[in-house]
Formats: C-alpha cells, structure tokens, sequence
C-alpha cells in the first residue's frame, strides 16, 4: 500500500524500470512470452506503469493485491 505522495515520489523510480525501449524491450517481451500461462506480454510490462502514472495523475494512492489458482 502506498499512498498518493509515495506513489508521486516514486514513480520517476518505476518509470526507470518499466519504460523500455529498443532492444531492451524486445528482450523483456520475450522473456516474458517464456512464462506459462496465457497473457498478452506487452500488457504485463505496459499495465502496471499505467496504473502508477493515472494514480499519480490523479492523486490517489495505490493497493496491490495477488490472487494464485
């Protein structure tokens, strides 16, 4: 759980982390197109740093949860 000033302070943090490029991303695609289960890879890198970026745009706070089948 984060609140709005942590989800602020950190995202420049997250953003270096999950905003890639090039190459880079091309690799990381591909790793993750590696793991089992049926899941749009480009969606696993790209959601979660949308979601910081509309909480920090929006002021909120963030909660994470993990629900394992």
């Amino acid at each position: 759980m984060l609140t709005s000033a942590e989800v602020r302070g950190r995202l420049g943090v997250v953003e270096s982390v999950l905003a890639l490029s090039g190459a880079e991303r091309e690799r990381v695609l591909g790793r993750i197109d590696d793991w089992p289960g049926d899941k749009d890879s480009a969606d696993v890198l790209d959601q979660p740093l949308r979601v910081w970026r509309q909480a920090a745009s929006a002021g909120l706070g963030l909660l994470s949860t993990r629900i394992w089948f």
